[in-house]
């Protein structure tokens, strides 16, 4: 299991969360994401993301596990890579 804190580039969009979906279904790690008191596990993200308080600056926590260990370090680092590129300013 691997587990890094961020800093999130920006809010949250429903444009960001599909491509969060892309990259998450690319593995079999399962993937959770907390911000706040709110934790999420990626396959519901696309119903919740609106309640997520994910603004810029906001502390992020990825949690990847239940995979190959190369394929959960590879998720965590494609996951935070993406969710950095898609919620940072245009």
């Amino acid at each position: 299991m691997y587990i890094e804190e961020f800093t999130a580039a920006g809010p949250l969009t429903e444009r960001a969360v599909e491509e969060l979906m892309t990259v998450a279904n690319k593995y079999t790690s399962a993937i959770t994401l907390t911000v706040g008191e709110r934790t999420v596990q990626l396959p519901v993200l696309p119903v919740c993301w609106d309640e997520l308080p994910v603004r810029a600056g906001s502390s992020i926590t990825v949690e990847v596990g239940r995979g190959a260990d190369l394929e959960n370090r590879t998720a965590l680092t494609d996951f935070i890579t993406t969710f950095q590129r898609a919620t940072g300013t245009p």
